[in-house]
């Protein structure tokens, strides 16, 4: 995930008049309603129209300080990926640095003409999909859309439209911040409630800027990943990071700033292994839990511990030939924390 660049200078001034659309209203963008105050969001607002209408400088109806002008802004450029044509670099209007903020000036990344003709490509290129998903449930929609991105785009870090979600959408190439604003922009235009998530991403080599999504399913918060489930060396989607509560996707993804402060996603219930029965705990029937990864073809398994997962692999390797006669030999993967082991079967 890029760095927003803020400098202080005297600005340039872009005007154009009217919109290709119109941003959503109400409880659409779930980190702006649950992070700003509602004069915070008077100003939100007011950005939106005249971004929306190409006006790049917007001069505020009162001051605010340097603090929340970068809280403001931060969220315009993240939870709007309608905003693709807007830039990374804006400018304030102060009298000294730590004085109040009394105007904000974005730049643009393109044209006008080029960002309206890019835009009408994208709705084109995702029509097919939208329609089909039309009358779906917002479950449906949050999971077909994931693995819709998943089997259509490749992770780059090659080009700066990696990072928007027309490169994700039209060029098949994104970073984690270009998934992220592709898969809210999707969503939103299905009419479910979605928006970025920034912050750091855990691997066993690391941690690195991250953003992933939080979407709200009927009256549920979840988080998904759709960069981390595109498992491109194996051409496999995987659903491990789709639908997570809090508990789970913080053992490797740490949000920063006012996302810290999202609503709390407590539920798994919509999460691959409840809905599909892959989860585990000290009362399942393994065999059972076997047959349904076969049936489901899924490939992970969800622990409550992992003393579960422990007994899970004792019965595996107890009983091999039974169970490599029957569902093929597994290939299995253990993640972080032991929460997790992904078995993806080789089926005779």
């Amino acid at each position: 995930m890029r760095k927003r660049i803020l400098i202080t200078a005297v600005f340039l001034f872009f005007i154009a008049a009217g919109s290709l659309f119109s941003f959503s209203s109400g409880s659409c963008c779930i980190a702006f309603h649950s992070t700003l105050e509602e004069r915070q969001k008077d100003i939100v607002r007011l950005i939106l129209d005249s971004l929306s209408g190409y006006e790049y400088e917007i001069k505020l109806p009162f001051s605010i300080s340097p603090d929340e002008a970068e809280t403001i802004v931060d969220h315009v450029l993240t939870d709007y990926p309608e905003l693709f044509y807007v830039g990374d670099e804006y400018y304030y209007t102060q009298t000294g640095e730590s004085a109040p903020v009394s105007a904000i000036t974005f730049t643009p990344r393109m044209p006008r003409r080029q960002a309206e003709r890019i835009w009408k490509q994208m709705m084109s290129r995702t029509a097919p999909l939208l329609s089909s998903l039309e009358g779906k449930s917002d479950y449906q929609k949050a999971r077909l859309v994931h693995d819709w991105l998943a089997e259509n785009v490749s992770y780059s870090l090659d080009s700066t439209s990696d990072y928007t979600p027309y490169g994700a959408i039209l060029r098949g190439k994104a970073a984690c911040e270009g998934y992220a604003e592709a898969y809210t922009l999707l969503l939103r235009q299905l009419g479910v409630s979605a928006s970025v998530v920034g912050g750091t991403g855990v691997t066993a080599d690391g941690s690195e800027a991250h953003a992933w999504n939080i979407v709200r399913i009927n009256d549920e918060y979840v988080l998904v990943d759709v960069t981390w489930d595109d498992e491109e060396e194996s051409d496999r989607i995987s659903h491990i990071y789709f639908a997570l509560n809090d508990e789970l996707m913080g053992r490797d993804h740490i949000p920063q700033g006012s996302w810290a402060r999202l609503p709390a996603s407590t539920s798994l219930m919509y999460s691959s292994h409840e809905q599909l029965g892959l989860s585990a705990d000290s009362s399942t029937d393994f065999y059972l839990l076997l047959r349904r990864v076969m049936l489901a073809k899924e490939g992970s398994i969800r622990f409550d511990s992992a003393q579960t997962m422990e007994r899970f692999m004792h019965e595996l390797e107890s009983h091999s030939s039974r169970y490599i006669r029957e569902y093929g030999d597994p290939e299995c993967t253990v993640y972080p924390d032991y929460i997790q082991l992904a078995c993806f079967f080789i089926y005779p």
